[in-house]
């Protein structure tokens, strides 16, 4: 009778703990993140000189988002792991450093994946057929070893411009450093060379 109770106990304690764990796994993981920069991420010299790759082009595609483990699902414990989206540009031109293809891969932190999402307030943000100026750094800490050849946004949001009539646009930036004359943007990565 006792051994009975013992393996009724250990059967009830085994049902709570899988419930439990399929209840983590289904709640939504919900991860924000914000960054503090120096004043040099806004100088635009200085995002070039450290620039692997600057293109003017236009968004051509932004794919589905994917968590960054090795099957691209949501991890079991998030420790390192990232929500990443990558978007597909079409380059109309290299200003630095060309490269064979007509369109590259840009990949930023953030997205959505099922009920799970993460944003980063930090990062580049891409609409489709957005023309854009983008100074682009081949080095990724978060995903460098998954999906191919990728670029990601040097300074994050600091080295994007939307392209607007002339104009190059970083919204989320100081007033001063929001809208800016296209040819003037284009005169400074010039003479950062």
């Amino acid at each position: 009778m006792k051994n009975k109770s013992i393996l009724y106990a250990c059967a009830v304690l085994g049902i709570i703990v899988l419930i439990g764990v399929v209840g983590v796994m289904m709640t939504p993981i919900n991860v924000t993140s914000e960054g503090l920069w120096g004043a040099e991420m806004l100088n635009i010299s200085y995002l070039a000189k450290g620039s692997d790759v600057i293109v003017m082009g236009e968004v051509k595609e932004i794919l589905p988002s994917r968590w960054t483990t090795t099957d691209g699902k949501r991890p079991i414990i998030l420790d390192r792991e990232r929500i990443y989206t990558d978007t597909i540009i079409k380059v109309d031109d290299y200003l630095m450093n060309p490269q064979p293809s007509k369109e590259i891969i840009v990949r930023t932190l953030g997205g959505t994946v099922g009920n799970d999402r993460m944003i980063d307030f930090d990062e580049a943000e891409f609409e489709p057929n957005e023309k854009v100026l983008l100074l682009l750094t081949t080095e990724d800490p978060f995903s460098k070893d998954i999906g191919g050849q990728h670029y990601r946004v040097i300074g994050w949001m600091h080295g994007k411009f939307k392209i607007t009539n002339d104009r190059a646009i970083r919204p989320k930036l100081p007033k001063e450093h929001q809208d800016l004359p296209l040819q003037e943007v284009l005169k400074r990565i010039q003479e950062s060379k």
